[in-house]
Order: structure tokens, then sequence, then C-alpha cells
């Protein structure tokens, strides 16, 4: 299932548009139970589309999934909701957001099973940030 929706982006060769040394962090949440299956898959299309589109590898993935949230969408908590924010260092010019923002919404839909009408992507340009004492940032 996940394989399906790769495969569909990389023919889009969107990865080739979005790369650049910019690198996303994921931050999901839902309202729905998400399983150690589900989260297996959601990391392996993650880790996919930032090797396609970063060359990185999976080491460089920081991603949450936060399931069972009491999140509320149109005054009722009745319905699957996932809020993800992505952030991404490196990319001011938003390349290729809206056909990322096709496939994020694809495979949390296909995984969990949530309406891509009911997932909300928030995308944020990350300026600067630091990992092992380094800073990094778009100055340098």
């Amino acid at each position: 299932m996940t394989k399906k929706i790769i495969t569909e982006f990389q023919e889009q060769e969107l990865y080739k548009n979005f790369g650049g040394e910019n690198m996303p962090f994921f931050m999901s949440k839902t309202n729905v139970l998400i399983n150690d299956e589900q989260e297996k898959n959601l990391k392996f299309g993650l880790a996919q589309v930032v090797r396609k589109n970063f060359g990185y590898g999976e080491e460089y993935i920081l991603a949450e999934f936060a399931d069972n949230c009491k999140l509320y969408l149109r005054g009722k908590n009745t319905e699957p909701i996932v809020y993800i924010e992505v952030k991404v260092f490196g990319n001011e010019n938003h390349i290729s957001y809206k056909n990322f923002s096709r496939y994020i919404t694809n495979i949390f839909s296909v995984v969990l099973k949530v309406p891509p009408r009911n997932i909300y992507i928030k995308f944020e340009d990350i300026v600067a940030f630091g990992v092992n004492g380094e800073i990094f940032d778009e100055v340098q």
C-alpha cells in the first residue's frame, strides 16, 4: 500500500525538484490510534520521500506520531483527523510544497484511513537549527 503511493510520487518526479540541503521534520497528531504496523508504514513512507528528495537515509529523519489525541474539527471529535507540521530547513522558496502536501496527505490517508479533507498540514521554514552542539543556518 505505501509502496504504491511512493511509486506514484516518484513518477511525478517531484523528488527532483524539492531537493537541496533542506531536511524536513515531521510532527503529526491524530485522534486515531496508530498500531505498530501503521507507524512502520508511516515512517517508511516519510523515509522514502526524504531519501528521494534529499539523499539522506532514515538515520537523519526526525518524526513524531502522536496518536489518540483529543482533536476537534468542525466542533466535533467524531471523525478521524490528522494535523501535521512539516518544518523544512533551507526551502524559503517553498519549492514543491503543493505536491509534497499531496504526497503526505496520501500516505496518511491510506495508512490511517483518514479522509483527505480531514488532514491538515502546516509548513514552516526553518532558518536555523542546532544539533550536536552545532548551529546550522542559511547564512553559513
